[in-house]
């Protein structure tokens, strides 16, 4: 997988190809792994799948705020006096 990796990488072309299908892979891994634990009766994969695609999808919905927002400040650190 590694040296496969690396190949797609070096190689302009295939790096091209591979960028184009990247927004469906997802969906791929979600897909098989739910038809696989199905398959073979594995309820707890299918709801990691699900609270794994759940998460993506928030993360998709709900970009994360700016640094500087003053919501955020009130989880910073203390700032040490000296």
């Amino acid at each position: 997988m590694l040296l496969g990796a690396t190949v797609v990488l070096q190689s302009a072309s295939l790096r091209e190809t591979v960028a184009a299908f990247a927004p469906v892979y997802p969906w791929l891994v979600f897909g098989a792994g739910i038809l696989l634990g199905w398959r073979f009766k594995r309820s707890q994969l299918v709801v990691a799948l699900v609270v794994l695609f759940a998460a993506e999808r928030a993360i998709m919905v709900f970009p994360r705020r700016p640094v500087g927002d003053d919501r955020s400040a009130s989880f910073s650190p203390p700032s040490d006096g000296g």
